[in-house]
């Protein structure tokens, strides 16, 4: 291992706490439609991002519905050190139409 580990954060890294509960939006202009917020990410074994857990629908999480979205729709803008989560491709009637993902089955399903 060599004994070197990682002590601060680099000015082009991120905490997960950064991306997870911020909104995704259909683009990078102050009037796109806020189309859902993040409630997960999902990794790979090699630590890639596969994807987002987004919730859409509802109110206050009140009949909201978790979809997942390929890390490939997504656009990350940083500005002045924050983040912003952009689906160009995706509308919020496209993201409300997909079909459910149940979390929890998804992680209990595993060997």
């Amino acid at each position: 291992m060599g004994g070197e580990y990682l002590a601060t954060l680099a000015a082009d890294q991120y905490l997960a706490d950064d991306l997870v509960g911020d909104s995704v939006y259909t683009g990078p202009t102050n009037d796109s439609d806020n189309i859902g917020n993040i409630n997960n990410l999902v990794i790979n074994e090699d630590g890639t991002i596969a994807g987002l857990i987004v919730g859409v629908g509802g109110f206050l999480g009140i009949g909201e519905k978790e979809v997942l979205v390929d890390w490939s729709a997504l656009d990350i803008q940083v500005t002045d050190g924050d983040l912003r989560v952009d689906a160009p491709t995706l509308t919020r009637e496209e993201l409300e139409a997909a079909a459910d993902v149940d979390v929890d089955a998804m992680v209990l399903g595993r060997d």
